[in-house]
């Protein structure tokens, strides 16, 4: 992880074609920031930002803490994730899913496809492939308050 002023640490990060975003961790704060890039590739826009107190669980767990992007569309999620996972899969009603990158103890998806829903399945899996930690809502997730 890297340092940032006053105690912030880039937990996780994903650079993508059209987006880039971090999750930044301070105690038990969680700041992450999304940024979509212009279309000459020269810079960027629409950028949404988000912070929260987040206390972590005596027994890491997975968990949905938050998500968001420019407009009515989420275009990333973040949550905290057991030590034993290896991946994160987040489901959407329509199909489609998305598998999140890990660091610092925290998930981050930057989707490929910004959705106008929730998910409706995320999933912790082990580094053979099976289920830790399961949350899901067939009406759609919403993060942890």
């Amino acid at each position: 992880m890297a340092a940032l002023g006053n105690g912030w640490q880039v937990a996780v990060e994903v650079d993508g074609a059209e987006s880039s975003a971090l999750a930044l961790t301070n105690g038990d704060s969680i700041a992450t920031c999304e940024t979509g890039k212009n279309a000459e590739r020269t810079g960027f826009e629409n950028t949404a930002t988000g912070v929260g107190l987040h206390p972590a669980t005596s027994r890491p767990a997975l968990t949905y803490l938050g998500s968001g992007g420019p407009g009515d569309k989420t275009s990333y999620l973040v949550g905290r994730v057991p030590p034993t996972a290896s991946t994160v899969q987040i489901a959407f009603d329509d199909g489609s899913e998305q598998t999140a990158v890990l660091g610092g103890g925290l998930w981050l998806a930057s989707l490929e496809e910004p959705h106008d829903t929730a998910p409706i399945a995320i999933e912790a899996l082990d580094a053979a492939g099976t289920v830790i930690s399961r949350l899901d809502d067939s009406e759609g997730l919403q993060p942890a308050s």
